[in-house]
Formats: C-alpha cells, sequence, structure tokens
C-alpha cells in the first residue's frame, strides 16, 4: 500500500512540468525580424509605385536631342519596373522564410507535446495496473469512474486516487487541445507556403519577360552611343550625378562615427572557387569593382557607419554609400533593393542591400567602390574573400 501510494505521489508531481506550453501564435520574437525585413519592402514598393519619374532613374543629360532622351526615358521606364518586379519577387520570398520559420516553431512545438501525452498515457497506464480494484480506464486512458473501497484502511488511498486520476484527465485533455491546434496552424501554414512558392514562381516568369524589355531598351539606348565624345559625355554626367547625391547627403548627416578595417569583409558571398571576377562597365561610369553576382544577392557592410544615401542615381541605378568617418565612404549600386534608410547606423557583417540590375548595365553586378578624399578607389586588394584571399588582378 504504501509503494502503490508513494508511486502516485510521484507520478503526480511529474504532472507538473508537463503542463501544456502556449500555441505559437502567443510567441512574436521569432518572427520580428523578418517582419521588419518586409515593411521595408512593402515601403520601398509603395516609394517606387508612387514616385513615376521623379526617381533619379529618368534624369538625363541636358542639351540631348529628343530621340536620346526619349531613348533614355524608355529605358529608365523598363529599368523602374524591374526594379518594382524584382522588389515584389523579394517580399513573396521573404514571406515564403517567415512561414518556414514558423513552420519550423510549431514542429518544435509538436514533438513535446506528442511526449507529453505519451508520458500521461504510460503513467496512467502504469496506475491502473497497480490500482485495478479502484479505478475504470477506457482504452485511451482516460478515467470512467472510481471506486469507493470499503475497506476503511483505502478509503485515504481512495480519495488521493482520485485526485491524481483527475489531474490525469485534465492534463490528457489540454496536451490534446495543444496538439490539435498546433495541428491546426500546421496545416494553414503548408497551404499558405503553398500559395506564397505558387506566387513565387508566376513573379519570376513575369521579371523574366520584364528583364527582356529592359534589354531591348537599353539596346536601342547603345545605338544612340555610337562616338567616343557622347560615351564620355554620358560617363561625366553620371559620376556628377553621383558625386553632387553625396556631397549633398554628407552636409545632411555628416561624416561622423565609423571606421574600415584594414582588411575589408567580402560584400557579397564569393563562388567557393574563386573570388567575383572584374567586368567592364559599358559606359565607363564605374568608378569601383563591378562585380559578377547572382541577382538578389545579400550585400553586406563592410564596416561600422552611417548611411548617407540610399536611392537611385543616373547610370548608376539604386544606390547606398555609408561612411565611415575619418575611412572614407563605399559606395554600393546596381542594387535590386536597399534595406537601411539614409541616417541609419550599420554594423560590419549587416546585411544592407540585394543586388540587381539597375542602371546602366548589361547583367546582374554589383558595383563596389571606396571613396576617400575626393578619389573613388577600387577595393579589391583589400578585401578578404572567403575562399580565395588573394583578390584576381584586374582584367586589362
Amino acid at each position: 500500500m504504501t509503494y502503490i501510494i508513494g508511486t502516485c505521489v510521484f507520478i503526480y508531481l511529474s504532472l507538473i512540468p508537463l503542463s501544456p506550453a502556449p500555441l505559437l501564435g502567443q510567441q512574436t520574437a521569432a518572427t520580428g525580424a523578418p517582419k521588419s525585413v518586409l515593411a521595408i519592402l512593402q515601403d520601398t514598393l509603395k516609394t517606387y509605385t508612387n514616385t513615376d519619374g521623379r526617381t533619379g532613374l529618368f534624369q538625363c543629360p541636358t542639351g540631348v536631342d529628343a530621340s536620346f532622351a526619349k531613348s533614355w526615358a524608355e529605358f529608365a521606364r523598363a529599368d523602374l519596373n524591374l526594379l518594382i518586379g524584382q522588389t515584389r519577387s523579394l517580399i513573396i520570398s521573404t514571406k515564403v522564410q517567415s512561414k518556414n520559420r514558423e513552420m519550423d516553431a510549431i514542429i518544435a512545438r509538436l514533438v513535446p507535446a506528442k511526449s507529453q501525452i505519451a508520458t500521461l498515457q504510460k503513467a496512467a497506464a502504469e496506475l491502473a495496473c497497480k490500482c485495478p480494484v479502484w479505478a475504470t480506464f477506457k482504452p485511451d486512458m482516460t478515467v470512467v469512474q472510481t471506486h469507493s473501497s470499503t475497506h476503511e484502511a483505502r478509503c485515504e488511498f481512495a480519495c488521493l486516487l482520485r485526485t491524481i486520476l483527475a489531474q490525469f484527465s485534465s492534463a490528457l485533455v489540454a496536451a490534446r487541445s495543444s496538439q490539435e491546434g498546433l495541428q491546426a496552424k500546421q496545416q494553414q501554414a503548408l497551404a499558405e507556403i503553398a500559395q506564397l512558392r505558387s506566387e513565387l514562381a508566376a513573379q519570376k516568369e513575369h521579371l523574366s519577360a520584364l528583364r527582356s524589355r529592359r534589354q531591348d531598351c537599353l539596346t536601342r539606348f547603345f545605338q544612340h552611343i555610337n562616338d567616343e565624345r557622347t560615351h564620355s559625355r554620358i560617363a561625366a554626367f553620371c559620376r556628377s550625378e553621383l558625386l553632387s547625391a553625396l556631397k549633398g547627403a554628407s552636409r545632411t548627416y555628416g561624416r561622423t562615427g565609423g571606421r574600415l578595417p584594414r582588411r575589408l569583409p567580402a560584400p557579397v558571398a564569393s563562388p567557393p572557387a574563386e573570388a567575383p571576377q572584374r567586368k567592364e562597365p559599358p559606359f565607363g561610369v564605374a568608378l569601383g569593382a563591378e562585380l559578377d553576382v547572382e541577382p538578389l544577392s545579400p550585400v553586406f557592410a563592410v564596416g561600422d557607419g552611417q548611411v548617407l544615401l540610399a536611392g537611385c542615381v543616373p547610370g548608376f541605378g539604386l544606390t547606398a554609400a555609408i561612411s565611415h568617418g575619418a575611412s572614407g565612404m563605399t559606395v554600393f549600386s546596381h542594387l535590386a533593393a536597399v534595406l537601411v534608410r539614409p541616417g541609419a547606423r550599420v554594423k560590419t557583417g549587416q546585411q544592407i542591400a540585394f543586388s540587381g540590375q539597375s542602371g546602366l548595365v548589361l547583367h546582374p553586378s554589383l558595383l563596389f567602390a571606396l571613396l576617400r578624399g575626393g578619389r573613388f578607389r577600387d577595393p579589391r586588394p583589400r578585401i578578404d574573400w572567403p575562399a580565395c584571399r588573394e583578390p584576381p588582378a584586374p582584367e586589362r
């Protein structure tokens, strides 16, 4: 008798840490970070769709003929449409990633929920085997009823047994309810992921059409660049617009705080065999290293600093610039989306953007440049590529 009572008390106490955990909907910390990225992308999309012709992409050199201006405007419109399409694609991808994290959290919660039910059923079964005289159980180990003992010495034990069995029954009901709630959330998340993936596939087809349209417009625009003088004029105009934007941003936000390390971390993930190769831009407007990267690749800050510029610049497309105090500035161009805003502080290794194909470039690429003392510099000799410490020599 003493052994059975001790066993019952031990099982009763073991139920305390097995109380059902709250459902996933009560946790928000796990989904906070992706929501902030999603909000930035959604704000960016609103800016693109509402800005229309006021974006920097549409600024054209003065003194050009009507045909040149029309060709420039057509390409700028195609470039903007591609930016809009890429941003929408990133929004859908971010939602898919968020839902996948939600699914992982649900699965992580289902495992202990199932274990909890199994533990309760096993404990109830052991109790039923030891005390068949005082209780009747269903096949799933829920209690049908408890029987009063006619023996006075067992009355106290019967009361304790009824309390423990009631706790078993209540805990099983709560555990099953928690499991059913998690399974319902799992099914809902699976359906939402399937819908988002379908939307993403359709958006990828749309992006392909937008890239083709942009390429056609760029090819027609190239036809107006048929002499060295026009070529140099466009390059000078684009460079002037970039410097003007950087100077204006420096006056607004200052150039204090932050620094660049002597060896720079890679701004993008490099291929496994070698670092991204430099390629010559079509109009000579590049002022640093043109890196061949996959479209929509994450772009990272290479040092602590303050964001000065996050907007479109003629020729360079969507551009971000970060001030690193006395160390100078880093400039990233041809982006698809920027995740930081002017005035924001960034840390080394923080994702600041996604690479793209905006501006006067033929293929997806990233312009990465250093600006110090009024001069643009090629940063590749200072970059520590993950798979290739020494950068390749510039192409001639």
